[in-house]
């Protein structure tokens, strides 16, 4: 009726609305006196956070999984539409506006009730079930009604696979990482549904629409497999907010400050030799906590002078931040490495 760029036009100002109302909200500011970290160190944080979470890892790879899927939707459904189907705008608008409507429907009154009988790793299942059905439903319907229902199905998959993962993360998220982990998984998210859009096109290209779309449902069926051992439901029960500190701390002669470090932090623990094997195994996932939050060196020594006495140090930089230059913890890192200058009568444990 009024043309495609009328329509952006007036998509633009409404972003333009949503701009001005944004700038005019007034938030409480927090003052603080710990250092902020510049771009280059949140970066590097987030890398280093996602490197040793599995949790974060499982989640990255569900949410790759299922873009690079879902992504033939706007990749393939416009062509379907326009070239088998023989739309006009306003019929391939009212398709989209049935996904929209299928969004709400799963949000508001499947999911509740998919959330009160299945686990959250069952439901993705079923909704990559419903996605891959849709495809073939997509391939084969030529018919103008049929379509619009596929295209509310795909919508109440997509928000229901999509959803669960995003909870999902936010369960394996502490408190203080979750700006940049959400930050992560959105990148990682656009990242696959672009890489998706360039297979499936090229992909339609060579083979055709409906090869592609056959040969889709039927590679999501089977990806299915690895959702066993890609299980999200552990972070149904999974805590990573800090353990509160209590007994008595220690006295320090000097109080650090929040810009300086680096630190290291020596604890000596003997244990009974029948726990050795357990304690070794519990301090495999010690170790990667630490290394996530932010330690730059961990070491496990046994004593070579009593049985079952360890010690454990941690090198890390109050607040992630190091005050000496990098060529000094260069030297220290390659000292600390060195089997022959460990604490006199420590041996490094593996």
């Amino acid at each position: 009726m009024v043309g495609a760029n009328t329509v952006f036009a007036e998509n633009a100002i409404c972003f333009l609305l949503i701009i001005v109302a944004v700038a005019q909200l007034r938030r409480k500011e927090l003052t603080t006196n710990l250092p902020l970290e510049n771009f280059v160190e949140s970066f590097l944080t987030a890398i280093r956070y996602v490197r040793y979470a599995p949790g974060i890892q499982v989640v990255l790879v569900r949410n790759i999984l299922f873009v690079l899927f879902i992504s033939v939707i706007p990749a393939l459904l416009p062509v379907v539409g326009l070239k088998e189907l023989h739309l006009n705008a306003s019929s391939l608008g009212l398709v989209f506006t049935c996904m929209g409507i299928g969004s709400m429907l799963g949000a508001v009154f499947i999911m509740p009730l998919a959330r009160a009988k299945f686990a959250s790793n069952s439901i993705t299942v079923l909704a990559n079930i419903l996605v891959a059905v849709v495809f073939g439903l997509i391939a084969l319907i030529r018919h103008h009604e049929f379509f619009l229902v596929a295209a509310m199905l795909v919508g109440i998959a997509w928000t229901m696979a999509a959803s669960e993962l995003w909870v999902a993360a936010q369960r394996a998220m502490p408190s203080w990482a979750r700006g940049r982990m959400n930050a992560t998984v959105i990148m990682v998210s656009q990242g696959a549904i672009a890489l998706g859009g360039v297979i499936w096109g090229s992909s339609a290209l060579m083979w055709g629409v409906q090869a592609t779309l056959l040969m889709a449902a039927a590679l999501l069926l089977v990806s299915l497999i690895l959702l066993v051992w890609l299980s999200i439901d552990f972070t149904e029960t999974l805590n990573v907010e800090p353990a509160l500190v209590s007994g008595q701390t220690h006295r320090l002669i000097h109080q650090p400050q929040p810009r300086d470090g680096p630190v290291i932090i020596s604890i000596d623990v003997k244990i009974d030799r029948r726990l050795g094997p357990t304690l070794m195994n519990l301090l495999r996932e010690v170790r990667l906590i630490h290394l996530r939050n932010g330690t730059f060196a961990w070491r496990l020594y046994d004593d070579l002078g009593q049985i079952n006495t360890y010690r454990l140090e941690i090198d890390v930089s109050i607040l992630g931040r190091v005050s000496t230059t990098a060529g000094e913890n260069d030297k220290a890192r390659a000292r600390d490495n060195q089997l022959g200058n460990c604490p006199p009568h420590w041996r490094k444990s593996t």
